[in-house]
């Protein structure tokens, strides 16, 4: 169904991939785009700046984070949130 790829041609693609989002995360700064939150880090929830994994988290004051959200600043100076962190309940 997918070709093969040998663990050698694949070590190979690392350093490309590499650069890759090296050259991603300088455009992202440059644009004033910024995560926030660490992955693993417990936090109080916050409806604004969080998205629950499950629903049946809903409710839950302390939770931790699954993947880290995206910010950007605006004109004024503030940050707009564009992606929320996704979080799961303690």
């Amino acid at each position: 169904m997918f070709p093969s790829i040998s663990s050698g041609s694949l070590g190979a693609l690392v350093p490309t991939i590499r650069r890759m989002l090296s050259t991603i995360d300088d455009l992202a700064e440059s644009r004033d785009f910024a995560t926030f939150g660490t992955v693993g880090e417990e936090v109080s929830f916050s409806p604004l700046t969080h998205e629950l994994m499950r629903s049946e988290d809903m409710g839950s004051v302390q939770v931790r984070i699954v993947r880290p959200g995206v910010s950007v600043a605006k004109e004024d100076g503030s940050r707009s949130v564009v992606q929320k962190a996704l979080v799961t309940s303690l």
